[in-house]
């Protein structure tokens, strides 16, 4: 009975292990399916983010994000704006092909995670760079309403979705695709409301096409299934063991 319930044992696991790599197979395969392009979720690292005119404070956390790690965004207090005071704004962005290093293009979405822990900023803008130094910015201020509490912003990469360039060349739909072909920096232009301390949260920044699966969805799925066929599994080997009984139509 002992050799009859071992075999069982090594059947059992390699099912088990078996499983779980086809639903990782299965899911990493929705993911590219549904769109998902590129994404960030900071939950081990900086992945390549910085800020551009060295304003706000940046420190990746792997907690406090939605539903883990976040790109906690901080202003320090400043005196209020005069003629040239520029304390007041940043860029936090990342180079594009630490994102995605395909081609980017009107079918493709911006959707992130934004969450302001001590009053909404002033103004918020989606910026896309362009290797010839062309910025497109899409205003999603409207988005961002509430504190205390992590906001879905976004919008599709489209022209008539309101991009607009700032100033200094043609606002055209021409000069929008030409530009989007040679995206090398993607971020967000955050303006504060207040002169005292302001943070910000960022999380799940993603390119995609379509309706994504975040990535921490999909592989929280796996581990969910994972641990419902190891449940099972022991659930069916100690029957066994407790009734010292064999399976039917088994051999003596």
């Amino acid at each position: 009975m002992f050799c009859y319930h071992s075999g069982k044992m090594n059947r059992h696991t390699n099912t088990f292990w078996l499983s779980v790599l086809m639903v990782l197979s299965v899911s990493a395969f929705s993911v590219q399916a549904n769109g998902l392009l590129g994404q960030h979720t900071w939950n081990a690292g900086a992945e390549g983010w910085t800020n551009e005119f060295d304003f706000v404070d940046l420190n990746p956390s792997a907690t406090g994000g939605n539903p883990f790690g976040q790109l906690e965004i901080s202003f320090d207090p400043t005196g209020f704006p005069e003629v040239g005071e520029i304390e007041w704004f940043d860029v936090v962005r990342v180079d594009s092909d630490l994102l995605f290093a395909g081609n980017w293009s009107t079918n493709q979405n911006i959707s992130f995670d934004f969450f302001s822990a001590d009053r909404t900023p002033h103004d918020i803008q989606i910026q896309l760079h362009s290797t010839n130094g062309n910025i497109w910015s899409y205003n999603v201020t409207e988005q961002v309403t509430q504190t205390q509490t992590w906001q879905s912003v976004g919008t599709s990469l489209g022209y008539a979705d309101a991009w607009g360039p700032l100033p200094g060349f043609s606002d055209t739909a021409e000069q929008f695709l030409s530009d989007l072909g040679d995206i090398d920096w993607v971020g967000l232009y955050i303006f504060r409301e207040e002169a005292s301390a302001e943070r910000y949260g960022l999380d799940n920044f993603m390119l995609y096409v379509g309706t994504p699966e975040p990535a921490e969805t999909v592989l929280l799925a796996a581990a969910l299934l994972a641990l419902f066929l190891g449940y099972r599994r022991r659930r069916e080997d100690g029957a066994v063991t407790q009734t010292g009984g064999r399976p039917p139509n088994s051999d003596s």
